[in-house]
């Protein structure tokens, strides 16, 4: 297998996982183009290789474990409202508080080499996840609330743009169409006779359009491949319910050294700022509740947004003759470092992954 197919598969699956702090589980799956950019490496140098099919999957697992404003944790009881205990009402204290969310996205991905230059990719995901609350409401002292279902498809065309010996830069622009849902419901405090609307984190898409440019860099030199991204995503218009999720940048760099011909470690750090909703679902709020509307921080637009560093250790496992030549795995784990939230927000704790790709 030629030097130049193995980094670009290597890119493609080092780059993966995007960071995230409280955000719907879209983003959780943010359209990975600067891995699929990376794959522009190997036209550079062979373009009789155009229409060229890959095929990929990714399982993507996020777990959050209490709550951070700022670069603070905070416990359960500073979060809670307790008007039991005659406490004042604040725009930062919350009848309800979610404690461990587990979100998990599964990824495929369907890649087409249209030219020597051009590629273009769609991936559908599927969403599924779950998040434990403690409440002050009787009758929801402890409650659970779950969502799954597809997710936002994302389609991208991506060509290279600049090329030095052993140095690469290519760009993409990206969209992702609103196909998963914004309505999903389930049993809250709101209404203990009836499912209601669930907060902005349970739902499965964005809701918008959004529109996600991106230029990558990968270099190659005798013992190690390393390179880096910019990646933005812009959100186009408003939802059906009267909000829009905050755009979202991000830079990254990373570094992968062979150990064995079938074993390439990686190793990845990310730098990701998001911002607050806009605008807001008013079937999340409730008027009567003194101060704020909002029964939990996950209902409150104000609460979205922040800074986060995520490092990423990996492992990608492939074959260089054979049968298994065009086929390549991939397992990583990351845990953010920096957590700095509009919050109260619930603190990311760890995410693992693991991903497949087959090249034709």
């Amino acid at each position: 297998m030629r030097l130049d197919r193995i980094l670009a598969m290597v890119c493609v699956l080092v780059t993966a996982v995007p960071i995230l702090a409280q955000s719907p589980p879209t983003d959780l799956t943010e359209l990975d183009i600067e891995a699929i950019l990376a794959l522009h490496i190997r036209k550079v140098d062979a373009p009789e290789t155009t229409r060229l099919w890959n095929f990929s999957y990714r399982l993507v697992y996020a777990r959050f474990d209490g709550n951070r404003d700022g670069t603070q944790d905070l416990t359960y009881d500073e979060v809670v409202w307790d008007r039991a205990g005659g406490e004042t009402r604040t725009a930062d204290n919350f009848p309800v508080v979610p404690l461990v969310i587990n979100q998990q996205a599964h990824i495929f991905g369907v890649g087409y080499d249209i030219s020597p230059r051009w590629t273009i990719n769609l991936l559908v995901r599927y969403i599924h996840q779950n998040t434990d609350h403690k409440s002050v409401i009787p009758g929801f002292d402890e409650f659970l609330i779950s969502s799954s279902g597809i997710g936002d498809i994302s389609l991208s065309a991506s060509r290279p743009v600049w090329r030095r010996n052993q140095h690469f830069v290519a760009a993409s622009v990206g969209v992702s169409l609103p196909v998963g849902s914004i309505d999903e419901i389930g049993p809250t405090p709101r209404d203990p006779d009836q499912d209601t609307q669930l907060p902005y984190t349970m739902q499965i898409g964005s809701g918008t359009i959004d529109v996600m440019p991106s230029l990558v860099y990968s270099a190659r030199g005798s013992r190690y491949t390393w390179g880096g991204r910019a990646r933005g995503t812009f959100r186009i218009g408003e939802t059906d319910r009267n909000y829009t999720l905050g755009n979202r940048l991000s830079v990254s760099g990373w570094l992968e050294k062979p150990l064995r011909p079938w074993l390439q470690p990686s190793v990845r750090v990310s730098l990701q700022k998001w911002g607050r909703i806009d605008g807001r679902d008013t079937d999340l709020q409730i008027d009567a509740l003194p101060v704020s509307p909002y029964p939990a921080a996950v209902t409150d637009p104000d609460k979205f947004g922040g800074t986060k560093v995520h490092v990423t250790f990996g492992a990608t496992l492939m074959r260089d003759a054979g049968s298994l030549a065009r086929h390549a795995l991939q397992l990583e784990a990351g845990l953010p470092v920096y957590q700095s939230l509009h919050g109260p927000q619930p603190k990311e704790i760890f995410r693992l992954g693991a991903g497949w790709k087959w090249s034709l």
